[in-house]
């Protein structure tokens, strides 16, 4: 058995002088009561005071003498060098304590809409997407745009015709071969598709716009319109004329053109004018089968070119078609 040090026999000496003096006080005050009532009365109420006031003075000395004692012990290596971590961890049943652990209070606590928006505004989450969407949308039309020059380049061959105008340029990548040279079928096919249903589209806006009106004059008695054949055709006609000829006139570019990277000039490279422009509009709605003719021959002209003295050139920059118009024909 260990013996008791000189600090044991202080703190238990002191400990049996205050549980002497409050029994003798009690003692005193219930002998006062039983004499002299009033005087009993008096003096518990004065040991109540003294005794909150002795409560108080010692949570002051004690919250003190702590303070000053954790101030003197590093804490974190008390812990590390006397207690087992891992046999902490190996008595604590971690299941139990997460099944206590009410997951739906922890969530309502947590702010979730304003953490995902400080998340947002620090990483630009819109500006990463419109980089990345912008990125994958111009590596897809150039692929596009590069299969198209090669299938244009190979079909002489396969036609049984000369090497095709890049056949001579094994090392380099066709687009890059390609500038402001005439654009072959393929690729002039893929720019009609395009210009097909964006025509279709705006078609269709041309209708819902006629419908609209028609509802805003008539809405009691409104029904969708049902216009007869021949003027279905002649809206078509109209649309898909005054649509390419307003683009080859202000850019040189359809819809089609500017996916495909194309442009239409006329001989001498310059943009065409209403009337060539609105002529050539009119015989390719006519007359699509007249583009066939720019799969023969090198200069890859179409009916409509060889009339109207037209030509169509890759070109891929964003400048109206001016470096297109300084190059020779």
């Amino acid at each position: 058995m260990a013996r008791p040090s000189a600090a044991d026999l202080l703190l238990g000496v002191g400990a049996a002088g205050v549980g002497l003096v409050r029994w003798s006080f009690r003692l005193t005050t219930r002998a006062v009561g039983t004499v002299y009532p009033p005087a009993g009365r008096f003096a518990a109420t004065a040991a109540e005071r003294a005794r909150a006031d002795v409560d108080l003075l010692l949570r002051q000395v004690i919250a003190r003498v702590l303070g000053v004692a954790l101030d003197s012990v590093d804490l974190t290596k008390l812990v590390r060098e006397n207690v087992d971590l891992d046999a902490v961890a190996e008595d604590l049943d971690v299941a139990a304590v997460v099944e206590r652990i009410d997951l739906d209070q922890v969530l309502a606590r947590v702010d979730i809409a304003a953490i995902a928006h400080q998340v947002i505004e620090e990483i630009d989450l819109p500006e990463i997407v419109r980089e990345s969407s912008g990125a994958l949308a111009s590596e897809a039309v150039g692929a596009v745009r590069a299969r198209a020059i090669r299938a244009e380049d190979a079909l002489p061959r396969v036609l049984g015709g000369g090497p095709g105008p890049a056949a001579d340029r094994p090392g380099r990548v066709p687009t890059a071969a390609a500038h402001h040279r005439p654009a072959g079928i393929v690729t002039r096919l893929l720019g009609a598709a395009i210009d097909t249903g964006t025509v279709a589209l705006l078609t269709l806006l041309l209708y819902l716009g006629v419908a609209g009106l028609r509802f805003m004059w008539w809405p009691a008695s409104f029904r969708w319109p049902h216009p007869h054949v021949l003027l279905s055709v002649a809206a078509v006609i109209v649309v898909a004329v005054g649509y390419l000829a307003t683009g080859w006139v202000t850019s040189g570019r359809s819809v089609g053109g500017s996916v495909l990277g194309f442009r239409v000039l006329s001989h001498d490279r310059s943009l065409l004018g209403w009337p060539r422009a609105g002529a050539r509009a009119a015989l390719y709605v006519v007359l699509p089968l007249g583009l066939a003719l720019a799969a023969v021959g090198p200069s890859r002209r179409s009916l409509q070119d060889i009339l109207l003295r037209s030509t169509v050139v890759y070109d891929w920059h964003h400048d109206g078609g001016a470096r297109a118009s300084r190059t020779a024909p």
